[in-house]
């Protein structure tokens, strides 16, 4: 288990000690272990809460490409909830906001930019 685990983190740049604890490692370490662990039972919808929350900027980018990577070699669905925009822009196909449960926006991703998201979500 701890060689899987050590695999894992130095697949997405994370270089560890692997007698760690968990509590012992950084945020981008536990979330790379979290997705890592649950892309291994095969889901069809990965559900992301808040997921750059207290990364730092190096964590992440490593995040960032763990999840362009899922996203490029398997079929799971991903979705971002999160008040990141930047960092949820680079890994998302499609924005979508929600204001009081109704979608108020939808475009893709690549087409719209973080101010035209900011003033959506602001009037």
């Amino acid at each position: 288990m701890k060689n899987l685990t050590e695999e894992k983190l130095s697949r997405y740049g994370f270089k560890t000690d692997i007698e760690r604890e968990v509590s012992e490692l950084s945020g981008g370490e536990r979330q790379v272990l979290a997705v890592s662990k649950a892309i291994e039972t095969n889901p069809k919808l990965l559900l992301l809460d808040e997921p750059f929350t207290l990364l730092s900027v190096e964590d992440t980018e490593k995040f960032i490409s763990l999840i362009r990577e899922i996203s490029e070699k398997t079929s799971v669905s991903i979705i971002v909830v999160s008040h990141t925009l930047g960092s949820t822009k680079e890994v998302s196909h499609y924005i979508v906001l929600l204001k009081a449960g109704e979608k108020a926006f939808f475009e893709p991703a690549d087409s719209v930019s973080i101010d035209k998201i900011i003033e959506v979500m602001l009037h």
